[in-house]
């Protein structure tokens, strides 16, 4: 099969046939088919089910732009991505968190939720579905979030709870496939319809403390059998979204 071959776009919606129609432009930028199958990794029966419109995953989405040369925001979206550098600081050459010299222009993106979490006594969650991506510079990043990974997302801090550890308009990147208590670290976690960071410390009788770093506001204890049921499925009337990584410029400890 080669890039230029006819859709099967029967039964496509209209975002289905716009994501395929870039795809195929992205291909051609990329240098043609066989290239980009070459540089992306991604076996020809994969992309040939793309360019019918099976859905990427942002993971897979993230070798094709790479391959081909074009951004991920504009492939999966149509849009340019959101980038938190300056467009004057682009060009430059820098040293990264690890020692080692990297293009400012190098970034990783993620996708970005529409919602912000309060540092504060709860922002009300209207909406969790991304509506959007980030491209952070990997020189900002630690090893371990350089590469794209579906279950790591963009948020936004509200309030000054987690002063001065988080402030108010700072971006985090959560892992949301971390719901387990690391005692001490910090996540995103859900109270009914509010979405909020903290700090979550686990007592040796089984309490957890849900503590802002912020002296001004008293913590919080949630009782062992309440705690337990943080990590069910079910109603449990807090659940914790993901883990806190990184706010923009650090790795948060």
């Amino acid at each position: 099969m080669t890039a230029d071959r006819d859709l099967k776009a029967d039964g496509l919606s209209v975002q289905q046939r716009e994501m395929v129609s870039r795809l195929r432009d992205a291909i051609s930028r990329g240098g043609g088919y066989k290239l980009v199958v070459e540089k992306s990794g991604i076996p020809g029966s994969s992309l040939n089910g793309y360019l019918n419109g099976r859905d990427m995953k942002t993971t897979v989405a993230a070798r094709v732009a790479e391959a081909c040369g074009v951004s991920l925001e504009w492939l999966v979206t149509g849009k340019e991505a959101v980038s938190v550098l300056p467009p004057e600081l682009r060009d430059r050459t820098v040293v990264s968190l690890s020692g080692e010299k990297m293009p400012m222009w190098d970034v990783v993106t993620f996708k970005k939720y529409d919602v912000q979490v309060s540092a504060g006594d709860g922002a009300v969650c209207y909406a969790e579905v991304p509506t959007g991506y980030i491209s952070i510079p990997k020189f900002l990043l630690p090893e371990n979030l350089r590469i794209p990974n579906d279950n790591i997302s963009s948020v936004e801090v509200r309030g000054d709870s987690m002063s001065p550890t988080l402030t108010d308009g700072d971006t985090l990147l959560v892992d949301l496939s971390v719901t387990s208590i690391v005692s001490g670290s910090i996540y995103a976690i859900r109270a009914e319809d509010e979405l909020m960071v903290k700090r979550l410390e686990r007592k040796i009788n089984g309490d957890l403390d849900v503590v802002s770093d912020n002296p001004r506001y008293r913590t919080q204890t949630i009782n062992a059998e309440v705690a337990r049921r943080l990590w069910a499925d079910g109603d449990a009337p807090i659940r914790i979204i993901g883990r806190v990584l990184w706010r923009a410029g650090s790795a948060v400890a």
